[in-house]
């Protein structure tokens, strides 16, 4: 079964936003424009809009975590008895039992490639394996589970006058317990950071350099994410360890990580010097990545988080950036949607939104809002406008944007049109929404380019310029909220774009609100992955004052307001189950493909997202009786799936064991927080 992909969806559209942060009264002056009406600040919200799917994209190879039945050392027992000799024992007892399976899978001509062994939080193994292998594995014995991304759950730095470059506070003792950042790779030699970072891992390349990686195509762009994070722990007094999850790497189109690369982080944070022993477990790990829309309670990831929790070490992550949801779940990412996880959403305090001057033809438009990264300097020509979100089909355009400014008219989904203009080689971007919507911050690394935001009659006045008309930025100044404005009103309500719960399983989240926006060595930073690292702190000066005290009694004591009768969500609908199309090969059935689960990205600021996944899939094949002959599912049927197509494929030798006779294929679909399953079965076919 293929990994599922969520679909297109109806991208974004923006609403108006009743409450926004630092819009200052900033206005056009007349002059080069002949005195002109003055338009007001472009609208823009000092939160970030990811929108995008946690799948692989699909090849003939691809990433899977093989289950094994033995506990992890987490889920030990006895594990409070054993000691650190018997801990590392054990865990190579688990390495060497994944070796032999992969073995035994090899025998048997189903080869597993690049293996990376779990066993600390989570038992088990990743590896890559051909498609055309993966019906075996079932048959075999053994559990596949999907492989999903995971992005920096911050937005794209963004330079400002007056950023930090030095730290406020002292530096901590040397043997101060640090907190582990899973993120991009952060510069240690950052003057922030200097002697506040411990020795790290980099689970990309599996090696101890975590500094940041730049993009192959641009190497002039670097990771930076985990450098804000690293920035923000630090400047607060506390040192950090930093282990890279995500990045540019090898051939990878934009930052991100894989759940393998964040187990692997996982198994560091509560094993820093990998020696398979936890006795060294960091006290608060910050997990700075999200898989959007994928907030199962059960996945692998969510048992190495409930893992890392009997192991000493509190796992803090983002909610996402994804918006509100509409019933019956919410929006809520990975690994926060773990009940273990202490899952931060962000406000809209923290900072101002940047601004700038945008000069376009000779008429300037104060209050422009940055999106993302640096305005260029000098001055460029205007391409546009283009509306489109695919970056090949822009190249093949009659519209040349290499080395332009691209104006690009804001449509349902504007994160994706700015990043696809970037991609179509625009030396920035101007997003102009006539609508007066507010603008979301972009993601880190989505976009190739520096992206401006228009709104309202700045927008009108841009998309009206001349042809060609030449477009000059000038220096990027930050709206600072004032005192009991509209910043201390959204102090406790969450961003617009911060994802809310509940999570697949029911849980509310998220568990606690902080401030989404900073200033950091590196820019302005916003996000849900910037609350994370404030509430990170708070969890590591907790947790010296509490030397003896449970990541649970932190976590408690960090979400006062999540009451326990407040936990649990009514019970979902079904889940949608297409009909069951057989496919074949010349004229023998080969196997059947359905659609399962639904997904509309809806409008974030209206409503948001729905989403609903299948908690469990069983899949089989009945004879003419309706008798069960073969299951093509694990026992305890496919866990925790997205809303996509799914395909199985007989393996061929399951078509040699059929007797001749009639058949059809049945699945059944479990919605989570529903007993009740769905049923659909497919039309009948002849084996001869």
């Amino acid at each position: 079964m293929r990994s599922p992909e969520l679909p297109a969806g109806t991208g974004l559209a923006l609403a108006v936003l009743l409450v926004l942060v630092g819009v200052a009264v900033l206005g056009e002056r007349g002059g080069e424009d002949g005195g002109r009406e003055p338009v007001p600040p472009s609208a823009a919200a000092l939160s970030v809009y990811d929108g995008r799917s946690p799948s692989e994209p699909g090849g003939r190879e691809q990433r899977v975590l093989v289950e094994l039945p033995r506990p992890a050392l987490a889920d030990r027992d006895d594990l409070e008895s054993l000691s650190a000799d018997e801990q590392r024992d054990y865990v190579r007892s688990l390495e060497r039992e994944g070796a032999a399976l992969r073995s035994a899978l090899g025998a048997r001509g189903v080869e597993l490639g690049d293996a990376v062994s779990f066993g600390r939080t989570w038992d088990g193994f990743a590896a890559t394996i051909d498609n055309s292998d993966l019906a075996s594995l079932p048959s075999l014995g053994v559990r596949a589970l999907p492989v999903r991304r995971f992005y920096p759950a911050t937005g794209e730095p963004i330079p400002v006058p007056g950023t930090a470059a030095t730290s406020a506070e002292a530096a901590p003792p040397a043997g101060q317990t640090p907190v582990a950042i899973l993120d991009t790779g952060a510069d240690p030699d950052a003057p922030l950071r200097r002697g506040r970072v411990a020795p790290g891992f980099d689970a990309l390349d599996r090696d101890a350099d975590t500094s940041p990686g730049a993009d192959v195509r641009t190497p002039s762009r670097r990771e930076s994410t985990g450098s804000a994070l690293a920035g923000l722990v630090a400047a607060a007094g506390e040192r950090v360890l930093t282990i890279r999850v995500a990045g540019y790497g090898a051939a990878r189109q934009e930052i991100h990580g894989t759940t393998d690369t964040l187990l692997a982080g996982l198994e560091r944070a509560v094993d820093p010097d990998g020696d398979g022993a936890v006795d060294d477990a960091v006290r608060v790990a910050l997990v700075g990545v999200n898989a959007p829309y994928a907030g199962f309670a059960d996945s692998a990831e969510a048992q190495a988080v409930r893992g890392a929790d009997r192991l000493g070490t509190l796992v803090v992550a983002p909610a996402g950036n994804e918006g509100p949801a509409r019933p019956p779940n919410g929006v809520v990412g990975s690994p926060g949607a773990a009940r273990t996880a202490l899952a931060a959403g962000a406000t809209e305090a923290g900072a101002g939104i940047p601004r700038v001057a945008v000069t376009i033809g000779g008429r300037e438009l104060r209050g422009a809002a940055v999106l993302g990264g640096a305005p260029p300097p000098g001055s460029e020509r205007l391409a546009g406008p283009v509306a489109g979100t695919d970056t090949a089909a822009l190249l093949r355009g009659r519209v040349e944007l290499a080395g332009r400014i691209a104006l690009v008219r804001a449509g349902q989904n504007p994160v994706a049109q700015a990043s696809a203009a970037a991609g179509a080689g625009a030396r920035a971007v101007l997003l102009a929404d006539p609508r007066d919507r507010p603008l979301p911050m972009l993601p880190a690394g989505r976009a190739a380019a520096p992206v401006i935001g228009l709104t309202g009659a700045a927008a009108k006045a841009a998309l009206a310029a001349p042809k060609d008309a030449r477009v000059r930025f000038g220096k990027v100044t930050v709206d600072r909220p004032k005192p009991g404005g509209a910043a201390a009103s959204a102090a406790g309500t969450p961003a617009p774009f911060s994802s809310r719960g509940p999570a697949f399983d029911g849980t509310p989240k998220p568990d606690a609100l902080a401030a989404g926006a900073a200033v950091t060595d590196v820019g302005l930073v916003a996000g849900t992955a910037v609350a994370a690292a404030r509430v990170a702190v708070r969890a590591a000066r907790l947790a010296r004052q509490r030397p003896a005290e449970t990541p649970a009694g932190l976590r408690s004591a960090l979400a006062p307001r999540q009451a326990p009768e407040a936990r649990g969500a009514p019970p979902a609908p079904a889940v949608p189950l297409g009909p069951l199309e057989l496919t074949r090969s010349g004229d023998a059935v080969v196997g059947v493909r359905f659609a399962l689960g639904a997904f509309d990205r809806g409008d974030p600021l209206a409503g948001g997202a729905r989403i609903e996944p299948a908690a469990r899939l069983d899949l089989e094949l009945l004879d003419a009786q309706g008798a069960v002959q073969q299951r093509l599912t694990p026992p305890d049927g496919a866990r925790d799936l997205l809303p996509a197509e799914y395909a199985y494929r007989l393996p061929a030798g399951a078509l040699k064991d059929l007797d001749a006779g009639e058949y059809r294929f049945r699945a059944t679909a479990r919605a989570p927080r529903r007993d009740r399953p769905r049923t659909r079965r497919s039309p009948a076919f002849e084996v001869r």
